[in-house]
């Protein structure tokens, strides 16, 4: 389409009685310039163009001005230019309205315009700027914004956070089907608190204590509960975001489906379990038989005789506390663990636990003190002295020779407090939470080759949270530990 003859191709500006000097400087400005600079007219076409289009396009000045600029606008955002281009007929000023501008090679330059109109004079004085490389930044950041948005949504575990108090704030649409809820539900709305069994309800809050002052977490199992009120077991890893100022902002967690973890793990307790209750039977006749040969009335042994029966009964009562201590544990944490509760003399109840470990103290040459201070205790009597008769006999099993295992128990307003001291070899502060878990040993002890499941002290910590109590230990290595437990005095202070 050739432009009408009576247009002028690139006219030049009105000087408007301005000096020779001044529009000499202007005429370079509009040449140096790095902008796209031009004049058009209301009816369409460029009345004056800057070299800076030829750079940006491809086109030569006289190409750009012989056909209305509308030719060079990409057919997409041909109409959204028509309309700006009527609006500005109209006195109306246009700001960084953007469009794509036809190169010679046959691309595409995205253009942002200002644009001042003069209606009187039926012209537009315009500044364009070409934002291609920002456009296509922008298109890769929306790229990335989508694959990350992808990534956290369609993930093969949840992803949530949580701000100061606890309420979701970000949720995956993992977790969400997990759950069976709309984001809208949860966010802004849900405390993770809400979203947990009885059990996670009294545990959170002093975790999340935790984890706002320590910036992470590892590992915390808790049982969710989805909309329709069944449970999902969960394992949840997480680290703090802060400001700068150093204060919480809120949580980045994963949360992995544990349903199935927990179900194998039900099986190999069950398992366990089994294969406990098995191995109980034919040791107890192995013992029998043992005792009965120690006794003489099957013949006298010689001393060789006498040497070997002895190991075969201490290992026999070795192996009778580690079936023992297996099958207690698969009974916890199966919930089979009953216990018979009643009032009893927290004192009484140490006597009888030392003069059970009275013999193995004599033959180690450890010496036990007592301090028992009479107390009344709401437990199952059995159960106690099973607990303490497990931490002495640790106790005296790890002290050197001619050290001092204590035993003692004193009442307190909260209840009472039973404590086992030994001189020990002491266990490393990174373990002594860990110690009170299945199949776990602090270094120290297990270097002294001492055997065992470590199964014990995990009975121990079971036997004390079922009557509400607490368990925890105070050491440092090569200097002894104290191990102590607290229970309730009556029914009423029962957890």
């Amino acid at each position: 389409m050739s432009r009408p003859e009576h247009k002028h191709e690139n006219p030049e500006p009105l000087s408007l009685g301005r000096p020779a000097r001044a529009e000499d400087e202007i005429d370079r400005f509009f040449r140096v310039s790095l902008d796209l600079l031009c004049i058009a007219g209301f009816d369409g076409y460029f009345k004056r163009l800057n070299p800076a289009w030829e750079t940006a396009l491809g086109w030569s000045l006289g190409e750009l001005v012989s056909v209305p600029y509308i030719e060079f606008v990409h057919p997409d955002d041909r109409v959204a230019t028509l309309a700006e281009a009527k609006k500005l007929t109209t006195g109306k000023l246009t700001l960084t309205f953007e469009n794509r501008y036809r190169c010679k090679d046959g691309s595409y330059r995205w253009l942002q315009w200002n644009v001042v109109p003069v209606p009187e004079q039926e012209m537009l004085y315009a500044a364009a700027r070409d934002i291609t490389h920002l456009k296509e930044a922008e298109e890769q950041l929306q790229r990335y914004a989508a694959e990350i948005s992808d990534l956290y949504n369609n993930a093969p575990c949840g992803y949530h956070s949580l701000n100061p108090d606890g309420v979701f704030v970000r949720i995956n649409d993992t977790e969400l089907k997990w759950l069976g809820y709309r984001r809208e539900e949860i966010v802004g709305k849900k405390r993770f608190v809400d979203l947990v069994t009885l059990d996670g309800q009294k545990r959170f809050p002093e975790l999340f204590a935790g984890f706002k002052r320590r910036g992470w977490v590892r590992d915390l199992e808790f049982d969710m509960v989805r909309k329709d009120g069944t449970v999902l077991p969960v394992i949840i890893n997480s680290v703090a975001v802060w400001d700068t100022a150093g204060n919480y902002q809120m949580s980045r967690s994963t949360v992995f489906d544990n349903t199935d973890r927990k179900a194998l793990e039900r099986a190999k307790d069950e398992f366990l379990s089994m294969v406990g209750h098995e191995l109980r039977n034919p040791i107890t006749t192995l013992r029998a038989g043992l005792s009965l040969l120690a006794t003489g009335k099957l013949g006298e042994l010689t001393p060789k005789g006498q040497h070997l029966l002895q190991i075969a009964v201490e290992d026999t009562e070795r192996l009778t506390r580690l079936v023992n201590d297996m099958v207690d544990m698969q009974r916890l944490k199966l919930g089979r663990f009953t216990l018979s509760r009643q009032s009893c003399d927290a004192a009484l109840l140490v006597h009888q636990a030392a003069d059970a470990v009275h013999p193995l103290a004599e033959k180690a040459g450890i010496r036990l003190e007592v301090t028992a201070e009479s107390a009344p205790v709401w437990a199952d009597p059995d159960r106690v002295v099973q607990t303490l008769t497990n931490l002495l006999t640790n106790a005296i099993r790890f002290s050197p020779k001619d050290s001092v295992v204590k035993a003692r128990v004193a009442p307190q307003s909260s209840g009472v407090l039973f404590q086992v001291i030994d001189q020990g070899c002491g266990i490393e502060k990174e373990m002594q939470e860990a110690v009170f878990e299945r199949f776990r040993q602090a270094k120290a002890t297990a270097a002294q080759g001492q055997g065992g499941l470590g199964l014990g002290l995990a009975v121990c910590r079971g036997i004390v949270e079922q009557h509400g109590g607490k368990i925890w230990v105070e050491s440092e290595p090569g200097q002894g530990s104290t191990f102590s437990f607290s229970l309730p005095t009556t029914p009423e202070k029962d957890g």
